[in-house]
């Protein structure tokens, strides 16, 4: 009886303890499969997050490029005019004018 009370003195018995929850805990496959499951689910819920954000950002832009100002716009940067319009295009300036 002595020599269990010397062994498991409280602070041995904490460590004993520790060590037996930790082998415990990572001999459990169920354990890990869950934690690791866990992290997952995690990962794929920022992941939602993230496109959810990116698919409101798409959405106003959508908004913004079927206006017809837009369309307008980014037809004259190509050199297209509204029939009856008349555009001026002039040069662009010389090395030595700049």
């Amino acid at each position: 009886m002595k020599i269990f009370m010397k062994i498991f003195t409280r602070k041995r018995s904490k460590y004993l303890l520790l060590a037996g929850l930790l082998i415990f805990f990572l001999s459990n496959s169920g354990l890990r499969n869950m934690v690791r499951k866990y992290l997952e689910y995690r990962r794929l819920m920022k992941h939602k997050a993230d496109l959810t954000l990116e698919q409101e950002a798409l959405q106003s832009q959508l908004k913004v490029v079927k206006t017809s100002a837009y369309v307008e716009r980014e037809a004259f940067k190509l050199g297209l005019a509204r029939p009856g319009v008349l555009v001026y295009q002039f040069p662009p300036p010389k090395e030595e004018d700049k």
